[in-house]
């Protein structure tokens, strides 16, 4: 896990590197004491390629939570955990999305709870979410999020309700990675069952209204799948 703290005071950032490699050595940990250096080893060094994020805001609280809401809008899959000497700031840290508070002076037990929460989160993530890299960025998006995806060659565009991603792949190389709700519609199209509203005969309507088309041979099998996920998703509900 790799692993990078943010903490302007270079002490309190070596007793908690301290105490994680006591429990965790062979993760990799990184420091940095602005944000400046921060965001350009996440953004432009490490690539996105970051798992998890300690922040002080002991010092400049307002400024420090608007680095990690920052860095998480565009690196979503990053986990964040702050840290204080006072307890009084619950409200502003939901700013951004939180996995754990610590406060300063730090309890191992409670650094090691920490770690341990947010692999925890990881690995779940790890199933719900589809890693690619892109530019030479690391992108992880929610796969219950994605609407359907398009093809042109090794060209790949992702429709998500979270925004549209590019990236070089076939749709065969992308069915693959993709749980059993995504069904190849048309040579050039996959869609989210979960996302389908209704299905005519050329074309396949979201639940927003979008429209993709569906190929004639792969209509039936479509529609099948289509009413035996439904069947199962009622099921579970």
């Amino acid at each position: 896990m790799k692993i990078v703290v943010f903490d302007r005071n270079q002490e309190r950032y070596e007793e908690l590197r301290n105490q994680i490699t006591q429990y965790f050595s062979e993760y990799t940990i990184k420091g940095f004491d602005t944000a400046f250096s921060l965001v350009t080893h996440i953004y432009d060094e490490a690539k996105g390629n970051v798992d998890l994020l300690f922040i002080s805001i002991s010092e400049d609280r307002d400024e420090n939570i608007a680095v990690a809401t920052d860095v998480q809008e565009y690196f979503p899959h990053i986990q964040i955990v702050f840290y204080s000497q006072k307890s009084d700031c619950a409200e502003e840290i939901f700013e951004a999305i939180p996995s754990y508070f610590l406060l300063y002076p730090f309890k191992v037990d409670k650094i090691e709870k920490s770690i341990r929460r947010v692999v925890s989160n990881i690995n779940l993530e790890m199933k719900q979410r589809l890693s690619f890299s892109y530019k030479g960025q690391l992108f992880k998006v929610r796969i219950n999020a994605i609407n359907y995806i398009e093809s042109n060659g090794r060209k790949l565009w992702i429709y998500s309700q979270d925004g549209m991603w590019e990236l070089n792949m076939t749709l065969d190389e992308m069915m693959s990675k993709l749980p059993g709700q995504f069904e190849k519609c048309h040579r050039s199209y996959i869609v989210n069952l979960d996302k389908v509203s209704k299905i005519s005969n050329d074309e396949i309507e979201l639940v927003n209204h979008q429209l993709i088309p569906v190929a004639r041979p792969r209509l039936h099998q479509i529609r099948e799948k289509f009413k035996e996920y439904s069947i199962g998703r009622n099921k579970e509900c």
